[in-house]
């Protein structure tokens, strides 16, 4: 390029000479982007990757709360109409706006209809269709400087990109909406419609599909919120989110800035720049087929730290070659590696987090690659200033890094993906990241068969401790309480798990586990429980059992914590209030559910809260008419919270939001010095002190303030559950 005024150098140039032997129109020459406005140039891509991180970081929950189909549309429109107006643009300033746009629409697209494939296929395809999908961009790359060496005229390349996107329409006229966003938001109707078709379509059988579907839904609907839409900061509120969220978008930055550093610098490693760049989409296309085949043997934690590490190796052999032509080939090398990694977290992100916060969770992370990638133009910069040993010590570098955070996170290989935060929550992870289990066996569970001869028969019983040492279990209707075994400390919770024959107590320091005993069972040796966990320093009080996801929640009061039973060392705080006193602690694994009695001790009225089993989304139940409250139970049926107030004398219940409210009795005789309670078939079973018994009433207030004795002691009787299989449903009876 040169001034055509070139005679009077003090003169103001205004029309330029450019050598048009590589590009015979570009931006360049076509809006006259040199001297003073050379910047306009490099403000294109910045405009481009800026559309990146507008899509990822503040659009992508659009198709979480809206559906993935009519989204990919939306984004479709938009990026085709935006590659046309880019085509006719009359100035660089609509060129660089609808740069813009084109970005937004097509990261939008990309990662809506990817969420779309992964949420249609099972856990043994999932990552090959993905992928497999993937290789079409890698053609397209290599036909990039193909297209681009025929055509060198900007506005007909435009054009050339906008032809196979109108290709596209017919495909997504038969693209259906993805069944799990229609189940988890309340769609269930046309998700069976959908699951329907691909059975007809794919001449599976449908004989059991009923009650498959009906399994699928109970699962699905497991915490979800359908009001709640997801953004960023969603991402990090809960250990395991945070988590990954921080791998992950340290990863992106760097696989983006590498990935691009790599691709719009190869002519920096010598050669012709349309063959170095066509050689750099060479390489990336077995990426796809190797990211598979890792994929499938080795798992996604180890692809993900191998691909990372030869990023990192790559990078210093670049510095050590000395001729041209190994010089370019481990600079291919590390193209390939990248390549190839950045299928491997395409594949892993989404894996990780559950259906609502999926797509979210995409595009912000993958936005991270963008802000990678505004950056990679300037890598070029400072090598021809000062070397290209400094960048390739820093890709070396930034990429191991990278590789050892990648240690953090849990395989996901085989495993279905995850629809709730409590899925999330307890996935298996790594023991470096679990809080300490001060001294619990890790080792599993107690012998299976030991399990087996306590299992109780199909009757219904009930257990309860009495003088807060001996458990007595008995038939409900036939209540004689023989002790099953005697604690040397003070027990002050029970609870069960039918599925796995156990029986769950606590006392003041430790959560135990035995077999469930039956009543004909006059003494349980003592060897075969298992310490779950031991405190140091507070006081357990209350535990609560989730049977589906086979998880112990207990309170020490200022906080409730959660605990795998399979293994111990996966345990953390779900609630913590520094403030107020948690008294008692009940869990709803069907609608993913903690709620608990919360006492302030600043004398106002104590309130009953609920959460999600993660602990986020926390609501206020009851905040009125409540003194005195230690006994509380649900119905997970009817979603239903009973409890007892001591200083008011009131039984009471209302739904789980704050619905139908009501005092079912209220009588001094029957609720002072009443701490447990149960529930079991329309009845309401509750202890008092008062009387050393064990009480029933009908759950409607039918029988009025009458006092029924189910059973009747000489001392006082504490912690108290009915065990009964119907007790613990895997899908809502209602």
């Amino acid at each position: 390029m040169k001034c055509k005024k070139f005679v009077n150098s003090s003169e103001l140039c205004t029309e330029w000479q450019y050598n048009r032997n590589d590009f015979h129109k570009s931006i360049i020459t076509e809006f006259d982007l040199v001297c003073d406005r050379s910047n306009y140039a490099s403000l294109t891509q910045s405009f481009y990757m800026l559309g990146y991180l507008v899509s990822g970081l503040i659009l992508s929950f659009l198709p979480d709360k809206y559906g993935r189909r009519p989204l990919c549309w939306i984004y479709f429109l938009i990026e085709v109409i935006s590659l046309i107006a880019c085509a006719l643009s009359v100035n660089i300033y609509q060129y660089i706006i609808f740069r813009l746009f084109v970005a937004i629409g097509g990261c939008g697209r990309t990662g809506t209809m990817c969420v779309t494939l992964m949420e249609n296929m099972g856990p043994k395809h999932r990552s090959d269709i993905y992928l497999v999908g993937g290789m079409g961009w890698l053609v397209g790359y290599c036909l990039i400087p193909v297209m681009a060496y025929f055509i060198q005229d900007f506005r007909y390349m435009h054009w050339a990109v906008v032809c196979p996107l109108v290709c596209m329409i017919c495909w997504l006229f038969f693209l259906n909406e993805s069944p799990r966003w229609l189940i988890t938001s309340g769609h269930t109707d046309k998700a069976e419609r959908v699951l329907r078709q691909i059975v007809e379509q794919n001449g599976l059988n449908d004989e059991n599909f009923d009650e498959k579907f009906a399994e699928l839904k109970a699962h699905l609907h497991l915490s979800q919120q359908n009001e709640k839409t997801y953004t960023f900061f969603d991402l990090l509120r809960t250990p395991n989110l945070r988590k990954y969220s921080i791998v992950f978008c340290f990863s992106w930055l760097v696989i983006g800035l590498v990935y691009y550093g790599f691709s719009l610098n190869m002519a920096d490693f010598g050669g012709n720049f349309y063959i170095s760049f066509l050689m750099g989409g060479v390489v990336e296309l077995p990426s796809s087929i190797i990211a598979i085949l890792t994929l499938r043997y080795f798992g996604r934690k180890k692809s993900f730290f191998g691909f990372l590490t030869i990023i990192s190796m790559a990078s210093l052999a670049v510095i050590a070659a000395n001729d041209t032509i190994l010089k370019v080939s481990f600079a291919l090398i590390g193209k390939f590696a990248v390549g190839t990694v950045w299928w491997v977290v395409e594949v892993y992100v989404p894996e990780l987090y559950p259906t609502l916060m999926r797509n979210c969770a995409s595009g912000s992370s993958q936005a991270m690659a963008r802000l990678g990638s505004t950056a990679s133009p300037f890598m070029g910069d400072l090598a021809s200033k000062y070397s290209l040993t400094y960048v390739m010590v820093f890709y070396a570098i930034i990429s191991m890094c990278s590789a050892f955070m990648s240690l953090l996170l849990p395989e996901t290989k085989n495993k279905e993906l995850p629809d709730t935060l409590a899925d999330v929550e307890y996935m298996d992870n790594n023991k470096s990241f679990m809080v300490d289990n001060n001294g619990a066996d890790d080792s599993g569970l107690l012998d299976q068969k030991a399990c087996e001869k306590a299992f109780i028969t199909e009757k219904t019983f009930i257990i309860f401790s009495e003088a807060k040492k001996d458990i007595r279990i008995g038939e409900l209707n036939e209540m004689t309480g023989k002790i099953s075994f005697t604690l040397n400390e003070s027990i002050y919770g029970i609870d069960y798990s039918i599925s796995g024959h156990l029986l769950f107590v606590n006392n003041q320091r430790s959560n135990l586990v035995s077999p469930l005993p039956s009543n004909h069972t006059n003494s349980l040796n003592i060897t075969l429980q298992k310490v779950l966990n031991k405190q140091k320093y507070h006081f357990l009080s209350r535990i609560a059992f989730d049977w589906i996801h086979e998880l112990l929640y207990w309170t020490d009061d200022t906080s409730i914590e959660v605990i795998s039973i399979h293994r111990p060392s996966l345990r953390y705080v779900c609630v913590e209030n520094s403030f107020d006193v948690i008294r008692n602690v009940a869990i709803d694994p069907l609608e993913s559910l903690i709620i608990w009695i919360q006492w302030q001790e600043s004398g106002d009225n104590d309130k009953i809260m609920r959460s999600s089993q993660a602990g986020t989304d926390v609501k206020v139940v009851v905040d009125y008419d409540l003194k005195y409250s230690y006994a509380l139970t649900l119905d997970v049926n009817s979603k239903t919270i009973y409890w007892i107030d001591s200083q008011l004398y009131t039984l009471s219940s209302i739904g789980y939001f704050g619905q139908n409210r009501r005092t079912i009795a209220k009588s001094y005789d029957l609720f002072s010095s009443s701490y447990r309670m149960d529930f079991f078939a329309d009845y309401i079973y509750w202890t008092n002190d008062r009387h050393n018994a064990i009480l029933r009433t009908h759950r409607t207030g039918s029988n009025g303030t009458k006092r029924f004795v189910v059973f009747k002691a000489n001392v006082s009787i504490d912690a108290i559950k009915i065990v009964d299989k119907t007790k613990q449903p895997m899908i809502a009876l209602n």
